[in-house]
């Protein structure tokens, strides 16, 4: 039998859902090696790294995009407290990959745990946003937002079928 428009629609859905979960896994992951990183080597040595590779960059080609992107990265690194941070992006990154590994096994509570910590990790990256206009923050907004979407939808279409099978 050949699959109605609306199945192939789900399945479509859930495939971009699967992937959005996998991306944020990887996402986390990269956030935690992060916090590693700046537990042990410390923002200060990143900082100067990446200032003295912009001005490179910059000497070279004054429009860089990358360059000019990475030097606020820069400055932020150097006047937040070290250990903060680490630990911010520790905490962050653990808490979403929980949450990835919850969603990826169709566990049911992951599904509004994850619109809400997701949620206020997003209205966070508004708010820097707001404060930065970083051209990485505006995409990973977009990116969240789509996922917040994708997981809604997938929650409701679990609720659906739950209410169906009983």
């Amino acid at each position: 039998m050949t699959p109605t428009i609306a199945e192939l629609r789900e399945r479509y859905y859930y495939q971009l859902f699967r992937i959005g979960v996998f991306l944020k896994g990887l996402d986390a992951i990269v956030e935690m090696f992060a916090g590693l990183v700046i537990l042990f080597i410390g923002p200060i040595t990143i900082s100067n790294v990446i200032i003295s590779a912009s001005q490179d960059e910059l000497a070279e080609q004054p429009h860089s995009f990358i360059a000019l992107h990475a030097l606020p990265i820069a400055h932020l690194l150097s006047l937040t407290p070290q250990k903060f941070l680490a630990a911010y992006l520790l905490a962050r990154g653990l808490i979403k990959l929980f949450l990835v590994a919850a969603l990826l096994l169709n566990r049911r509570w992951s599904y509004p745990s994850a619109l809400i910590v997701l949620g206020i990790f997003l209205i966070y990256e508004v708010y820097l946003f707001i404060l930065g206009h970083s051209f990485f923050l505006l995409a990973l907004i977009l990116f969240d937002t789509i996922l917040l979407a994708l997981i809604a939808h997938e929650y409701s279409v679990s609720q659906r079928t739950t209410l169906v099978s009983s």
